[in-house]
């Protein structure tokens, strides 16, 4: 039985991807599971109070009267932290089930492990995106670790902005960091692991591209 650390595997990651792969039971993952996502709706909280994302919703903020301005802000906060809770148990769960269905080889937990380590980088991305909009005023997909800088130099086309936006420097983090821990867990290297892995990080990427250039026509029909 191995009791999960999250932590410890950024710390000793090869120790303990030995003691993962050789623990018949996984205990600490449901509990981690409920952590994390407390700490994403935290998180989203934070910067939907800060007012990180709003500037669809506020932009007709000086039509507002102060209490439907504080009404809105209130509902866009509610509205983010629910999407922090959502999309954290999305990232863990869903990949975790694919990998299963895929890799039938890997115990489910072991599988969950693993992406509860995948969300920690997540979130320790999302955290850089605070300071980038609050002292820079960059929005996440034009990230200075993200290939949208770069993207937003050749291309004038939004959705290949936000694709390549949100490839950045933990996304390659998250690669390695699966292939590594699969590899171990499978006992020898797969190619259909390195195939799974990229394939399952590009369709979250044409993913998050398609809801963030759905977004503005959604929020407008909503709010219109």
């Amino acid at each position: 039985m191995y009791y999960l650390n999250v932590l410890k595997l950024f710390v000793s990651f090869g120790d303990q991807l030995d003691r993962i792969s050789h623990a018949e039971r996984i205990r600490n993952v449901w509990k981690l599971t409920g952590l994390l996502v407390f700490a994403s709706i935290v998180t989203y909280g934070l910067m939907a109070y800060m007012g990180i994302g709003s500037a669809l919703i506020m932009s007709g903020g000086a039509a507002y009267t102060p209490a439907e301005y504080e009404s809105s802000k209130l509902w866009f906060i509610i509205g983010r932290s629910l999407a922090g809770a959502v999309s954290a148990l999305a990232m863990i769960c869903i990949p975790a089930m694919i990998f299963k269905w895929l890799i039938i080889e890997v115990p489910f937990q072991k599988l969950m492990a693993m992406q509860l380590g995948v969300f920690v980088i997540v979130l320790i991305e999302r955290l850089t995106w605070i300071p980038l909009a609050v002292f820079f005023g960059l929005d996440w997909f034009v990230s200075p670790f993200s290939f949208g800088v770069i993207a937003s130099h050749l291309t004038s086309k939004p959705w290949l902005i936000y694709f390549f936006g949100s490839i950045s420097i933990f996304q390659l983090w998250i690669i390695s960091f699966q292939i590594k821990f699969l590899n171990r867990m499978l006992g020898e290297k797969e190619k259909s692991v390195w195939l799974a892995v990229i394939f399952l990080r590009f369709l979250e990427w044409v993913l998050a591209a398609i809801v963030v250039f759905g977004s503005p026509y959604v929020i407008g029909r909503w709010f219109s």
